[in-house]
């Protein structure tokens, strides 16, 4: 166990060694690692929003925000109309065929009923608000999405995260094979904290 756990740390370091070292080449030698393992087939934003989108990025640690497809504040979620806004704008992104939302609120037991119908399928979803105290519910992604939506309509693709920073959250829409070949290449931290510790070493 114990050296399975060394082994574990040690590939850690190797991946983020390779972000490290990527972005530290400039914003050519990212967006042609992003080429060449053909994540702007898959991408949501084209090779020119993403150009457009490094430029704009001064500090290349974070050039990795530059493959951000859904990004928002996950605090804040405190009644229907948060999560509806949420969930519209992954249905936006997600671009499943025949898609209707319906979003409900019982104030007295403070629930908020969730139903996707698309062609196919209906999705029903709860989230109980007193059990996240103002913080989005994250199984809205990982369970109702990932496990759910997305392959009850045969879509490859998966809403997978990237490292977050102080108050914002980013996934990327991705095939999962791809995300970790993106990690392997270092156009992704293989570290999920790895901005967290950024602000911890700034403070």
């Amino acid at each position: 166990m114990l050296w399975n756990f060394l082994v574990m740390l040690y590939r850690r370091g190797k991946m983020m060694d390779k972000y490290n070292d990527l972005i530290v080449k400039g914003r050519k030698a990212y967006l042609e690692a992003m080429e060449t393992i053909g994540w702007l087939k898959y991408s949501g934003p084209s090779k020119t929003e993403t150009e457009k989108r490094l430029s704009e990025i001064t500090e290349p640690e974070y050039f990795v925000y530059a493959l951000c497809d859904l990004s928002f504040d996950p605090e804040g979620f405190e009644d229907k109309e948060a999560y509806e806004s949420l969930l519209n704008e992954i249905l936006y992104i997600v671009q499943l065929r025949d898609t209707s939302l319906s979003v409900s609120q019982n104030d007295t037991d403070g629930i908020i009923s969730i139903e996707i119908k698309t062609g196919k399928n209906t999705y029903p979803y709860s989230v109980l608000l007193e059990d996240f105290d103002d913080w989005v519910d994250g199984d809205i992604i990982d369970k109702y999405f990932n496990e759910e939506i997305l392959p009850g309509e045969d879509e490859e693709r998966r809403l997978l995260p990237l490292s977050p920073s102080d108050q914002k959250a980013c996934f990327v829409f991705m095939p999962e094979k791809l995300y970790e070949k993106a990690i392997e290449m270092g156009i992704i931290p293989g570290e999920g904290d790895y901005f967290m510790k950024e602000i911890e070493t700034k403070e």
